[in-house]
């Protein structure tokens, strides 16, 4: 049987066929020739994008890219759309056309010749086999600075992990209408359209993506999660039937009301002795640990502290977007010192420039984006950098307890704290610029780009 990736370079990875077609058409180019194509954007940071990638930039075969970013140029269809053009002779310069917002402001009448004067020329060595950052040189000349003063984020995380993955949140996923004696919790079920009172040692407090992850705090929605798992020499196993049957009747009636539903994930899949655990059980010990927490999607940075441990939270599909959760590893930084380095105007910045857009202004907060977010490295022996560190800490603080104030409070009072939370975090955000020491022309590019 002969495979696509037995003949194309750009055929890695779970791909897009159109990645094929732009391979095909550079190979069928006479030297000097030029091929346009209109194509989704996403390729450009995506991982199934990395063989199209090293091959466009080993050619030096990239002239121009319009791109639309999360503009809409059809109609009846959402899609990220750029327009690639390629000669067949290596090119000196890229030029990029961010378009999208000029066509938001112009869907009615765009104009060509406006849209070109858009363009500015990239910077050629960051068109490699990784994402696609197009920036001008001063923006380029910044994202290396930044890069360069610590460890990423993922380097200084034990273990950044995807949510839950039950594939059947509606069944899992309950809402909390009371509690009740005998450590008994009367839920709501999506899926059977009723309630049900279930053992509380199996529900556990979940988040839904952008909707309980939120900038500096986290609202679990009275929403819980049904976790068949026990904890055995420090792993996460599926509780055996006669046990659930015997110490959690309740629970084990209601698994058996949605048993059909159950067995027919993933095409059958679970049609075993095991049909009641989740599809995907991966990272089951880590979610009562303390993390940090972000939306996968959202329209600004919104990672949030759970510095007990206390809450689950659902991967993706489970109605507003799934999350990630970040265990750092024990240094002396301390996790709201960073907590608020990813929660600045710069490190946001950084994130949205390398990122992918979405409509309306929302981002990817992906782990492939945010764990190449550089966190600033602190020696704890210079008394100067200590007192920085502790300053960003003091103001996480004050932003955390503003933020639970916020929730509980109504009327004029809440305008004043909502105003005081705004100037912490401009005060956060300067903390910050000094801290990577950016220029005031710098600070002027971060800002004049949101």
């Amino acid at each position: 049987m002969i495979r696509e990736n037995d003949h194309y370079q750009a055929a890695t990875g779970n791909y897009d066929i159109y990645t094929l077609f732009v391979e095909r058409g550079l190979k069928l180019l006479r030297p000097g020739g030029v091929f346009g194509m209109i194509l989704p954007n996403k390729f450009m940071q995506a991982r199934y994008g990395k063989g199209l990638r090293k091959l466009l930039s080993d050619a030096k075969a990239v002239w121009k890219v319009v791109n639309f970013e999360d503009a809409q140029v059809f109609e009846e269809a959402t899609t990220y759309t750029c327009l690639l053009f390629l000669q067949k002779a290596p090119s000196s310069k890229v030029l990029y056309i961010p378009a999208g917002e000029y066509l938001k402001e112009h869907a009615d009448r765009p104009n060509l010749t406006e849209v070109e004067a858009l363009a500015f020329p990239a910077e050629p060595k960051r068109l490699t086999a990784a994402p696609w950052v197009f920036v001008s040189k001063r923006e380029s000349e910044l994202m290396d600075r930044l890069a360069a003063a610590g460890p990423t984020l993922g380097e200084i995380a034990e273990r950044l992990f995807v949510g839950l993955q039950t594939s059947a949140d509606q069944v899992y996923i309950l809402e909390k209408k009371a509690v009740l004696p005998g450590k008994l919790i009367k839920v709501y079920s999506k899926a059977q359209g009723k309630e049900y009172e279930l053992e509380s040692d199996l529900l556990k407090p979940v988040l839904k993506g952008a909707l309980g992850i939120r900038r500096y705090q986290l609202d679990h929605e009275n929403r819980y999660v049904l976790f068949p798992y026990q904890s055995i020499e420090g792993r996460m196993q599926l509780v055996p039937e006669e046990i659930f049957m015997a110490r959690y009747p309740r629970a084990w009636r209601y698994l058996l009301d949605n048993r059909e539903a159950l067995e027919g994930r993933e095409r059958g899949k679970m049609r075993h002795s095991g049909w009641y655990g989740y599809v995907y059980p991966k990272n089951l010990t880590l979610f009562d640990q303390p993390k940090l927490l972000t939306p996968s999607i959202a329209k600004r940075a919104s990672f949030a502290y759970d510095c007990k441990g206390e809450y689950y939270f659902v991967g993706s599909g489970g109605g507003g977007g799934g999350g990630y959760g970040i265990i750092l590893k024990p240094t002396d930084l301390s996790p709201l010192y960073v907590l608020g380095l990813l929660n600045s105007h710069l490190l946001d910045f950084y994130l949205k420039t390398t990122s992918s857009p979405f409509r309306h202004g929302w981002y990817a907060y992906n782990k492939q984006y945010i764990e190449q977010l550089p966190i600033r490295r602190i020696d704890f022996d210079n008394p100067e950098e200590k007192k920085v560190h502790d300053d960003l800490v003091a103001l996480v603080e004050r932003m955390l307890k503003l933020n639970k104030r916020l929730r509980e409070t109504v009327g004029r009072e809440r305008e004043e704290l909502e105003r005081r939370i705004e100037r912490t975090d401009r005060e956060i955000d300067e903390l910050v610029y000094r801290l990577y020491g950016l220029t005031e022309e710098e600070i002027a590019v971060v800002e004049g780009h949101s």
